[in-house]
């Protein structure tokens, strides 16, 4: 199985996943993201995850990195 790109935004966190997205069959709603593998990691509300591509991926990571190496005024 190929790994898939997505943005997960909630209000507490925002991050990029990188896995599978599998819909919860008794709690519509709600999505499981999971490895690659399939396995079930952590569940959140569908509304909250978003499809993303690998650039734009990528460019969130470069992006958070430039942040984090910014001197703090």
């Amino acid at each position: 199985m190929t790994a898939n790109y997505f943005l997960v935004e909630t209000p507490e966190v925002t991050f990029t996943f990188i896995g599978s997205v599998q819909h919860d069959e008794l709690t519509p709603g709600l999505v499981w993201l999971c490895t690659p593998g399939g396995q079930r990691l952590l569940q959140c509300p569908a509304k909250c995850v978003s499809e993303s591509t690998r650039e734009q991926t990528a460019e969130r990571i470069m992006d958070d990195r430039r942040a984090s190496r910014a001197p703090l005024n």
